[in-house]
């Protein structure tokens, strides 16, 4: 059976970069969603992750970066617009989205 593409929203972060990592050292196909392309961004693309790049509060944005995805993992700190960030999410695709 093959493992779900997992979205990890705010990959290039310090808590998304682990989740990212982790994920795909187990062999799940993930989907990184970052704010800017730097090496945060290179890093997780050599090591197989497909690239989004985006703001959380677009939901075009947000739209693209689900394309194919079974799951999503978003755990942005507490600040402001983070709220704003969560409701993009589940208003692009509420049946599987979930925030920690």
């Amino acid at each position: 059976m093959s493992k779900p593409r997992i979205l990890v929203l705010t990959a290039a972060g310090r808590t998304g970069m682990p989740v990212a990592l982790q994920l795909l050292d187990e062999g799940f196909p993930v989907t990184a969603f970052v704010h800017r392309a730097d090496q945060r961004s290179e890093r997780l693309k050599a090591k197989g992750a497909d690239i989004v790049v985006g703001s959380l509060t677009d939901i075009n944005d947000m739209r693209t970066a689900m394309t194919g995805a079974r799951r999503a993992s978003f755990c942005a700190p507490t600040e402001a617009g983070t709220l704003k960030a969560a409701s993009s999410g589940t208003a692009a695709s509420p049946a599987w989205f979930t925030t920690c």
